[in-house]
């Protein structure tokens, strides 16, 4: 929610409030029924109206719609950036081949008749874990999930269905890529249609795919570099047809906000998850 306050204004008196600040802002000729394009002076200088608020999700830092309205005033990236973090100064001081564990899903529990994919696309790619062979695997294998006994299982298979390997999950699993062009596809994961890309949805990840057994069901973690994070926050975050200077600005800030998060949540299995509680990924 979002309140105006009016800095002369008694805060113990609603009904003054807003008609001091009425008084003060509306032109004469405001009605009810509408108001005319005007700009609004204050006669006392020291008069101001505050905002108060915050917008969905974690409600920290840059607002990307002023930081679009900044950008077409003129104002660049770092200027953007140190209007909403005050003090702030911009320096490179992480390598990218820093890493990012993102919760992409939790708590998968398929039903006895039913098996949940994780396919490779694209190109090769491996299956490594505590206590199992690793397997390599063909672009388009799959890793698919069961339930036994109220068990979680895995198998996986390659594109003509043929067992490559498996057994009983009770340790993380790790699918690496082995080639530079594999991405795999989460179909259990809920997600909307790419945009532009007929057929296709927002379930495909860079990078590798941990899954692991938990005590409320599976628990599905993609770890990747931080650049490659970054290429799936900040068209999530912000249009990509928004001026230059507001998408450098919402990479600095999505990059400084994701580093923070590394460094304080090591201890824990993931750094974020993929959605508005920490940023859309």
């Amino acid at each position: 929610m979002l309140k105006i306050i009016s800095r002369l204004a008694k805060p113990t008196r609603a009904a003054l409030v807003w008609a001091t600040l009425l008084a003060a802002v509306l032109p004469a000729s405001a009605s009810a029924s509408g108001f005319a394009a005007a700009v609004y002076q204050f006669t006392d200088p020291n008069q101001a109206i505050y905002f108060e608020g915050r917008g969905w999700g974690h409600g920290v830092g840059l607002c990307q719609w002023g930081a679009r309205g900044r950008a077409l005033a003129g104002q660049s990236a770092e200027q953007i950036v140190t209007a909403y973090y005050t003090g702030a100064t911009i320096q490179k001081t992480i390598a990218p081949e820093t890493t990012m564990r993102v919760l992409v899903h939790s708590q998968y529990a398929p039903e006895p008749a039913e098996t949940g994919h994780v396919t490779g696309k694209g190109g090769r790619w491996q299956m490594e874990g505590s206590g199992v062979p690793a397997i390599q695997a063909p672009a388009g294998a799959y890793l698919e999930l069961s339930s036994q006994d109220g068990a979680p299982r895995f198998q996986v298979k390659d594109t003509a269905g043929a067992v490559l390997g498996g057994g009983a999950l009770r340790a993380p699993l790790v699918l690496r890529p082995l080639d530079g062009n594999t991405r795999f596809v989460v179909g259990y994961k809920p997600a909307p249609a790419a945009p532009g890309k007929p057929g296709e949805f927002q379930d495909v990840y860079r990078g590798e795919v941990i899954i692991a057994p938990r005590p409320n069901g599976v628990e599905t973690v993609n770890r990747l570099s931080l650049e490659d994070y970054l290429r799936g926050v900040v068209p999530a975050e912000m249009p990509a047809s928004w001026p230059s200077e507001a998408l450098k600005a919402q990479t600095l800030a999505a990059r400084s906000y994701a580093i923070f998060q590394a460094r304080t949540r090591s201890s824990e299995r993931y750094d974020v998850d993929d959605t508005t509680a920490y940023q859309v990924y």
